[in-house]
């Protein structure tokens, strides 16, 4: 990860303390994407956990990116802490991981099943045209 961030010359600050509730900001991400708002609200959360080592579980971290992705964050905090939300979103995933024998992320699977797994695959997967 150290060497990625200086090669892409990225700002790295390890989020201290222990990780967040993940099924937080996942549910949040789930409403960002069905405003249509998903990358940007991807993007946001990335540099608040990556860059400066926010908790993204946090609601006030959770209102700030929801804002810089141009959210309105009262509806996205209210999906993030939905319990119904939270638990089907962990049975999605364990489904996914169970019938797709998802091993890691990243890993995208195309249409016909071809798989790319790793961020040195991205490349290949965006020439698939699996993601933009």
């Amino acid at each position: 990860v150290t060497r990625l961030t200086k090669y892409y010359d990225l700002a790295l600050r390890w989020p201290s303390g222990d990780d967040p509730d993940w099924a937080i900001p996942h549910c949040a991400w789930l409403h960002a994407q069905a405003q249509g708002r998903g990358v940007p609200f991807a993007l946001a959360l990335y540099a608040a956990r990556f860059s400066r080592g926010e908790d993204v579980a946090n609601p006030d971290v959770l209102g700030r990116v929801a804002e810089a992705a141009g959210l309105d964050p009262t509806p996205l905090l209210a999906a993030a802490h939905d319990e119904a939300g939270q638990a089907a979103l962990t049975e999605r995933i364990r489904g996914d991981f169970e019938q797709r024998d998802i091993f890691g992320v990243p890993l995208f699977i195309a249409p016909r099943g071809s798989r790319f797994w790793g961020h040195d695959r991205i490349d290949w997967a965006i020439g698939a045209g699996l993601i933009s």
